[in-house]
């Protein structure tokens, strides 16, 4: 399933809509892009269909694989405040599933010594929730521009 390249993680930053000093609440209204190929969604592409949208619906009334992806540090889980659309699916099983909505991350903020001067930092934590690292690779979406990655 995830042999070409795992997902591919993207997370756009619309708005700050919050930061709370005092509960270490930053909420955030973002955009999150996944992108991986599942070749058992493939299909024979026609010259009025170069697509299918498909309900992007978790458990047992779902018809296509979801990522398992979550952020570790938020406030509240990212299956209630994100949006569930549809996915995109291409005849080679490219398939895409963009949601908008709100995230809530619980912050650990660094730097606070020269207030209200100081430069915050709060890192997002994604993963997997429940599949292991070796069952579902997450890399991130460099096209997007609006995450950065960094190894500390």
């Amino acid at each position: 399933l995830n042999s070409n390249g795992g997902v591919q993680v993207g997370l756009n930053f619309f708005k700050i809509m919050d930061v709370d000093l005092k509960s270490t609440v930053l909420t955030l209204s973002v955009w999150l892009r996944l992108d991986w190929v599942d070749e058992r969604l493939r299909f024979n592409a026609t010259e009025s269909v170069d697509y299918l949208t498909v309900p992007a619906n978790r458990g047992e009334t779902g018809l296509i694989w979801l990522p398992d992806i979550e952020l570790y540090n938020s406030a509240e889980p990212i299956a209630t405040t994100l949006a569930e659309t549809e996915a995109i699916v291409r005849p080679s099983g490219y398939t895409q599933w963009s949601r908008l909505g709100t995230i809530k991350v619980l912050c650990k903020f660094e730097g606070l010594v020269a207030f209200p001067f100081d430069e915050l930092r709060c890192p997002l934590e994604f993963g997997a929730w429940s599949l292991a690292g070796d069952k579902q690779i997450l890399r991130l979406r460099e096209v997007d521009g609006g995450i950065s990655y960094v190894v500390e």
